[in-house]
């Protein structure tokens, strides 16, 4: 859950591969993309991440755009409703 949440806050995601992290993160492209249980791998996706630190905000676009395309409409609804209504 803490994925999609920081995905539909337009924010880029370091995510292991448990799940369907995989199915939501495109390494590099909205997010980057670990080993679970590899500390190796979590330390480079680390070291991507903060390499690439100018391109987090285009990356949060990516992210919220992925998470925007791969909703039901009502559910995107009604988080942005939520979204909204925790920012006023």
């Amino acid at each position: 859950l803490a994925l999609l949440e920081a995905m539909a806050c337009g924010r880029p995601v370091i995510a292991t591969n448990v799940g369907d992290a995989d199915r939501f993160i495109a390494d590099g492209v909205n997010g980057f993309m670990t080993t679970a249980g590899d500390a190796a791998s979590l330390d480079a996706a680390l070291d991507r991440a903060w390499s690439n630190r100018l391109e987090w905000e285009g990356m949060g676009t990516e992210a919220f755009t992925t998470f925007f395309r791969m909703q039901p409409e009502d559910a995107v609804q009604r988080l942005v409703e939520l979204l909204v209504t925790c920012t006023t």
